[in-house]
């Protein structure tokens, strides 16, 4: 299983090597994981597409988990406003 912390909805997947107590673990354990604020990723099928509409994913955290969502949004291209927003997570300047 993953784990991983949503920051500004964000998704960033635990390391493979965590510093704990001046050590670096390699592999940590989910315990250790959990330790350090990371929480297990629930992924999801995504729905059934209509067509002219993809599946946009997105994340969602809960007290236990982390979960993927889905949104079913039409087909085209983004405004280069929303391309700017969705890279820098944030509004365009």
């Amino acid at each position: 299983m993953e784990y991983a912390k949503l920051m500004d909805g964000c998704i960033f997947f635990a390391p493979r090597v965590i510093v704990h107590d001046t050590q670096r673990i390699y592999n940590p354990s989910a315990a250790l994981l959990t330790l350090h604020g990371f929480k297990p990723v629930q992924l999801t099928q995504p729905p059934e597409i209509e067509p002219g509409y993809q599946a946009l994913s997105h994340w969602e955290e809960t007290q236990e988990a982390i979960l993927q969502t889905w949104s079913l949004e039409p087909e085209g291209e983004l405004p280069a406003d929303e391309v700017l927003d969705i890279l820098l997570g944030g509004e365009a300047q």
